[in-house]
C-alpha cells in the first residue's frame, strides 16, 4: 500500500491528540481521582460526588456550625450554586417559621452515632440527609417533596466488621414514594433497595444487625427532626435481611 503525505498528516495529528489527552489525564490530582470515582447514588438524580473533608477542618464531632461549612464545600464540589435560605426567602412565612424552615439540624440516633461513630445532619428546606463519617461527607436519600430520611439504623450485611447504615426515606411531589437505602461505608457506595411504598411512609424495625422489618407507619414530626412513627399505625410490608454477604428484600 502506498502511503501518501496526507496519511503521514492524520496519523501525526492522532498521536498527537492522544498525546495531550495522556498528559491532561496524568495531571489529574489522586484527590480528583478519588473523588470522581467514588460517587454515591445509582439513580441519576440523586447522583453526588463524595466530598473529603479538608484536613485542617476534621475534627472528632461536628457542630452546626461546622457542618454549614462542610456543606458549602460539598456545594461547590456539586456545582449547587445557592441554596434557598432566609435571606432570599420569598414564601411571605413568618420569621419563627423561616427559622425552623430553613434550620439544619443534626439527627442522628444515639445508637447509631454510638456504634458508628458517624453524624448524620438533615436540611430542613430540602430534606436533604447528609452523613459525615471519617473524612467523608456523603448525601443519602432522597427528599424532594417528600420528608426525605424517616428511619436510620446501623446494620451489617457483608460480614467486613464495617457497620454500615440502613435507612427508609420518602420523596415524591402528588405521588409520594418510599424507598429503603444501604450506605456501605467500606466502598463509599449507596444503593435503593428493590422496593416501593406508593402513598405511605416505611420504617425500620430492627431485629438484629442483619434482619429487619419493614412497616408502613404513621409518622409525625418531632421539632422539624427526624420522623417519630405512631406505633398504633405500623403495618408489616417487607423484610430485609443479609444473605451470604449480601442484601436480599422480602415483600409480603
Amino acid at each position: 500500500m502506498r502511503v501518501t503525505g496526507k496519511m503521514l498528516l492524520t496519523g501525526f495529528l492522532c498521536l498527537l491528540f492522544l498525546t495531550i489527552a495522556a498528559c491532561q489525564n496524568t495531571s489529574m490530582t489522586s484527590s480528583e481521582k478519588m473523588v470522581k470515582s467514588t460517587t454515591t447514588g445509582d439513580v441519576g438524580f440523586n447522583e453526588a460526588k463524595i466530598y473529603e473533608i479538608p484536613f485542617k477542618q476534621r475534627k472528632k464531632s461536628y457542630s452546626i456550625e461546622d457542618f454549614k461549612a462542610l456543606l458549602n464545600g460539598f456545594d461547590k464540589l456539586n456545582n449547587i450554586k445557592k441554596r434557598e435560605s432566609i435571606e432570599n426567602d420569598n414564601t411571605g412565612m413568618s420569621e419563627a417559621d423561616m427559622q425552623k424552615y430553613y434550620r439544619i439540624i443534626e439527627i442522628t440516633p444515639e445508637k447509631v452515632k454510638k456504634e458508628i461513630g458517624c453524624q448524620i445532619f438533615r436540611v430542613n428546606n430540602s430534606s436533604d440527609t447528609f452523613v459525615v463519617y471519617k473524612s467523608m461527607v456523603y448525601r443519602i436519600g432522597f427528599g424532594f417533596g417528600g420528608y426525605g430520611v424517616v428511619s436510620i439504623e446501623s446494620c451489617e450485611f457483608d460480614g467486613d466488621n464495617q457497620k454500615d447504615l440502613l435507612y427508609t426515606f420518602s420523596w415524591g411531589s402528588g405521588m409520594h414514594r418510599s424507598h429503603i437505602g444501604v450506605l456501605n461505608l467500606s466502598n463509599n457506595h449507596e444503593e435503593w433497595l428493590d422496593f416501593m411504598q406508593l402513598n405511605e411512609d416505611v420504617v425500620l424495625n430492627k431485629i438484629s444487625d442483619d434482619n429487619f422489618k419493614v412497616d408502613i407507619a404513621k409518622v409525625t414530626w418531632k421539632d422539624w427532626g427526624l420522623a417519630q412513627p405512631v406505633d398504633s399505625y405500623r403495618k408489616l410490608v417487607a423484610e430485609v435481611k443479609g444473605v451470604n454477604g449480601k442484601v436480599e428484600i422480602i415483600k409480603y
